[in-house]
């Protein structure tokens, strides 16, 4: 279907914007078609293919408010100058054949940071870098001995449960992963999410430490996700997609015994969240 400019009527006209797209795509080898097309068109219209990967399994959550579409198999992250030149690039995938590589797409558009943003973060990131690793990594060869305890705090319909960080911790995956955290913060009876952004954000600086602290940093960060016609209470207030060295990695900071005590800010910040965790394809690393 074309789009228009009546497309996203939630992002402004200019300023950056990112698309997050959720395949089922039909094949490994389509996927990274996709990819490629993703990539071409984006250059063409002077945006940028962030990040590819593919999508090992969904930690916990739901995606896009119970939609019956296929589960997602892999996620494209794209950003532009602007709305304009996003919805050019849907357009113009479609006619270089993307429908035949892809069995469905969700596209959520956000609003990208600027790069004030951007270099605020990269700052942020070097100065806690240079402090030193501090976060252990966990022994994945005997995952029964692992203790889930730290992560396993606080309301459950925030967290995954221990069966599935098992099955995770267990699966074999090598190599450089990437989690990508859809989040809505709480709000408060006149719908304003102030607390709720400040109480996560409490949360998010002791987890940033963390993932610092193994060499991880944040691949993608985004404000106001949302489908094309969906309403506000149905989008997301922002997602993050953080990359980790190895599975080992992730399983060491969320089993971190400083982990535990900030679950407390995140259940008083969240109203609900998922988690999608990833595999990046070899060439976008």
């Amino acid at each position: 279907m074309p789009h228009s400019d009546d497309s996203f009527t939630h992002l402004p006209a200019s300023g950056r914007i990112g698309l997050l797209e959720l395949v089922h795509a039909k094949s490994p080898e389509a996927a990274l078609a996709a990819a490629g097309i993703t990539e071409r068109a984006a250059s063409e219209h002077g945006g940028r293919l962030e990040w590819a990967g593919h999508v090992d399994q969904l930690l916990f959550g739901d995606i896009d408010s119970g939609s019956a579409a296929s589960e997602p198999n892999e996620i494209l992250v794209s950003t532009y100058p602007s709305k304009k030149q996003a919805l050019d690039v849907l357009s113009a995938r479609r006619e270089w054949g993307l429908d035949a590589l892809v069995d469905a797409v969700r596209t959520f558009a956000y609003r990208a940071p600027g790069a004030i943003e951007r270099g605020a973060l990269r700052v942020a990131t070097t100065a806690l870098r240079l402090a030193g690793r501090k976060t252990p990594t966990a022994d994945l060869s005997d995952p029964a001995s692992i203790d889930f305890e730290p992560t396993l705090h606080g309301d459950p319909s925030l967290r995954p449960t221990e069966a599935a960080l098992r099955e995770y911790a267990t699966c074999g995956i090598h190599g450089k992963v990437v989690m990508l955290n859809l989040l809505r913060y709480r709000r408060d009876a006149h719908g304003d999410e102030t607390a709720g952004r400040a109480a996560y954000g409490r949360y998010g600086r002791v987890a940033g430490r963390l993932i610092v602290g193994l060499g991880g940093r944040i691949r993608v960060r985004g404000h106001g996700a949302r489908m094309d016609g969906a309403g506000p209470a149905t989008g997301w207030d922002e997602l993050v997609c953080v990359e980790y060295p190895s599975r080992a990695d992730f399983v060491g900071m969320i089993t971190a015994p400083r982990y535990a005590p900030t679950t407390a800010d995140r259940d008083e910040g969240l109203e609900r969240s998922a988690l999608l965790v990833c595999t990046s394809h070899a060439k976008y690393f």
